[in-house]
This record gives structure tokens, C-alpha cells and sequence, in this order.
């Protein structure tokens, strides 16, 4: 499942890349990515931390956390000094910060705590540097999200909300499918109604949840067919992903309701795929290049920022360069940070599980 992780974060590095034609839509790319998060929370809610609520949230913060909080120091660097990564410059950026006690704390607490990161798409920082209510952003001002130093972190809100709820999901099917369903149904009405679709269609999570609950109902009714799909052989899993991506890249440019009706069935498609992905693909190349595929998440924005505006790049220049510049500072922050912290995860496991062993001998001795 690595390739196809890594596949969806480049798409969405492709889609930041500005004066090049769009190949993936970014925003489905990050919901295919909620699919792939479901499958993988189900499968380890119900096995190695089965019964460890808390080391389960201590461990998915420390998956995330310390490569956030790496980027986001090396947005404020890169902010101060050299004025080469936002959307909206240095002196946009303090007039805003400055004009209100609000607009500070709403700054400080989204770049900081992530969770809520997604409700700024639903203001624009006007001219006078205050926050209205503009979902449609239409107002005479900036997106206030542009105002994150790292705005695709919404995703990652979505996710640590996610993540609050996927133990009890693991353990109640049924809650599960029912919120599966109105989940769906809630997103299915917000994009087709009028309400604009960046933000009431895309930065709702109860409506976003069904993703995620996607991938959780797929690893529980691929389970028992484990050792078959195991058998598959890689050409076909190829010949699959393909005919996927394919299908994901033919919405570049379609209309909103061809989108709408359109993308629903291409995510059921994905949440199947992904079972067979996982379990008939597993060697420690594609496991690599999957844990690339969080930092090239992160640290995309940055990187295109310190190139466009600090190199002066664009186009297709400025495509390649990014590529190859995040693929590299990506592969970086896994040896060096991520991999070390990994192996601090699972020893956390181990010790809890050995602990868990030892106590159940002995209420079984007693």
C-alpha cells in the first residue's frame, strides 16, 4: 500500500504547484489518504492495541507530532527571515496577527493544536485585517486559512478526530455502520446543495467521517479473506491500481456534478482496492516509501513556498524541483526522526503487552 500512499501525496505536492496543469485533485487525494487511515486504525484498534486506549493515543500523537512540529518551526523560520513561504506576506501576515486578540488567539491555538484548522476556510481576513464569516470566499479580503503556516494541516485535524473515535468504532460494528451511513448521507446532501463546496463540502467532519469509516468497514469485511487475497498475484494489484488511478485522474477538470455523482462510486471502488493492496503487496520497499508519504504531506508547502519565492522558480521547473526537493528533506525527516521515534513506539507496545501478559498469568495463577 506504500506506492499508492506515496502516489496520493505527490498528487496533492502537484496540486500546490501553481502555473501547471492539474493532474490530481488534491482534496480527493486527501480523502482517498482517509480511506487508507480507516483501513490501517481498524486493523491495529483490533489487534495490537486492543484493550491500550491509551497507548494508542500516545503513540498516534507521537507518529504525528514531531514531524509537524519540525515543519511548523520551519515555516516560522523561513517566515521571519527570509518572507518565502506563505501565501500572503510577512507584513499581511502581522497586520493580521496584530489587529485583533481574536485573530491572535484563533492563529496561535490552529498553528498549535491543529484541531480546528479546517473551520478558518470558512472566513476571509478582510482589509481591514478581521475575521468574517465568508465560506464562499467571495469577500474583498485573503482566505484566512492562508494564514496557517501549514494550511493543509486541516487533514490532520480530521484525522486526530478520527483518531478519538476509532477504538470504539473497532468495537461496535454496528455503531459503525450506522454512522458510516450518516455520515454519507450528510455529505452526500451538503454537496448538492448550494452551500459552497471547498468548505461545507469538504471541511465538515461528521459529513468527511464516512471515509474514514470506509476503510475501517473494509479491513473487517476483508478479514476472513486474508490468506486468499494474500495469493493475488502483484501484476494484477498493479493492473487494479492503475485502472484506479486512472479513474482518479479522469475528474481533473469535470464538472461539479459530474464530481459529485461520480466520485462517491470511485471512493467505494478505492475502500475495496485497498485490502487487496495491503495484503497482497507487503515487502519493505513499499513499506518505505509509504512512511514517506506523511512528511511529503507536511513539508510540501514549505518547500514550494522557499522555491517559488525565495528561487523565483515556476512552472514546471518549479514542479520538478519540488518534487525532488521534498521527496529528499522527506526521506531526511524518516531517517532521522520518524524511523527513531517508530522504534520508541513499539518497544511502548511490547513493554504494554509484556505487562498485560504477566498480569493475566497471574489472575490465572490466582
Amino acid at each position: 500500500m506504500g506506492i499508492i500512499r506515496l502516489l496520493l501525496a505527490l498528487g496533492v505536492v502537484l496540486h500546490h504547484c501553481p502555473d501547471v496543469p492539474q493532474i490530481m485533485n488534491g482534496g480527493e487525494a486527501v480523502e482517498l489518504f482517509f480511506i487508507i487511515s480507516g483501513f490501517y486504525m481498524a486493523l491495529v484498534c483490533s489487534g495490537k492495541y486492543s484493550g491500550q486506549l491509551a497507548l494508542f493515543y500516545t503513540n498516534r500523537l507521537l507518529r504525528l507530532a514531531p514531524t509537524y512540529f519540525l515543519v511548523l518551526g520551519l515555516q516560522l523560520i523561513f517566515l521571519l527571515g527570509f518572507d518565502t513561504v506563505l501565501s500572503v506576506s510577512k507584513d499581511q501576515f502581522f497586520k493580521a496577527f496584530n489587529a485583533s486578540l481574536l485573530n491572535a488567539v484563533t492563529l496561535v491555538i490552529t498553528n498549535i493544536a491543529v484541531v480546528g484548522q479546517e473551520f478558518l476556510s470558512f472566513f476571509s481576513v478582510n482589509q481591514s485585517a478581521a475575521l468574517v464569516y465568508d465560506p464562499g470566499q467571495i469577500a474583498q479580503g485573503t482566505p484566512a486559512s492562508v494564514y496557517l503556516l501549514i494550511p493543509q494541516a486541516w487533514s490532520i485535524s480530521f484525522e486526530l478526530m478520527f483518531y478519538l473515535l476509532a477504538p470504539f468504532f473497532a468495537r461496535n460494528k454496528s455503531a459503525l455502520a450506522i454512522a458510516l451511513l450518516l455520515s454519507y448521507v450528510l455529505h452526500k446532501a451538503l454537496i448538492l446543495s448550494d452551500l459552497p463546496y471547498n468548505s461545507w463540502g469538504r471541511r465538515i467532519f461528521p459529513a468527511e467521517l464516512h471515509f474514514f469509516l470506509l476503510g475501517m468497514a473494509a479491513y473487517f469485511l476483508s478479514k476472513q479473506f486474508s490468506e486468499k487475497l494474500k495469493q493475488i498475484k502483484p501484476r494484477y494489484v498493479l493492473y487494479a491500481a492503475v485502472v484506479l488511478m486512472s479513474a482518479l485522474l479522469a475528474t481533473r477538470g469535470a464538472s461539479p456534478l459530474v464530481i459529485k455523482v461520480y466520485y462517491p462510486a470511485l471512493a467505494i471502488g478505492f475502500a475495496a482496492f485497498v485490502p487487496v493492496l495491503f495484503y497482497a503487496v507487503r515487502n519493505p520497499l513499499d513499506r518505505y516509501l509509504g512512511e514517506l508519504s506523511y512528511p511529503i504531506y507536511i513539508s510540501h508547502y514549505l518547500v514550494i513556498g522557499v522555491l517559488s519565492k525565495g528561487f523565483h522558480l515556476s512552472g514546471y521547473t518549479l514542479m520538478i524541483c519540488a518534487v525532488g526537493t521534498v521527496m529528499t528533506l522527506s526521506a531526511l525527516i524518516y531517517t532521522l526522526i520518524d524511523r527513531n521515534i517508530d522504534v520508541w513506539r513499539q518497544k511502548r507496545i511490547e513493554r504494554e503487552s509484556g505487562t498485560g501478559d504477566l498480569l493475566q498469568k497471574a489472575v490465572t495463577a490466582s
